[in-house]
């Protein structure tokens, strides 16, 4: 079973977010993803997937992204900024 952890980010004020603990030595198949527009933006935890912006409103392609989601995935869980992982 694939789980993903997953957010998106787009235009360059925000980074993507920080995991507690060492997340990916779960005994689970838990991948972690951070879709973005921003080609400088790293990230230590999430695997970064860039791609092209659908709408001119920064908010608009992070939610439209957050919303459809990859869907080679059994069980997908989209965090709020406020909760640490």
């Amino acid at each position: 079973m694939k789980v993903l952890v997953y957010t998106a980010i787009f235009g360059d004020k925000d980074e993507a977010p920080l995991l507690s603990g060492d997340c990916k030595s779960v005994e689970y198949e838990v991948d972690f993803l951070c879709i973005t527009d921003n080609i400088k933006l790293t990230s230590p935890h999430y695997n970064v997937e860039f791609t092209n912006p659908v709408f001119s409103d920064v908010t608009k392609n992070a939610r439209y992204y957050k919303i459809q989601g990859p869907k080679k995935y059994w069980t997908m869980i989209l965090p709020l900024g406020m909760i640490q992982v």
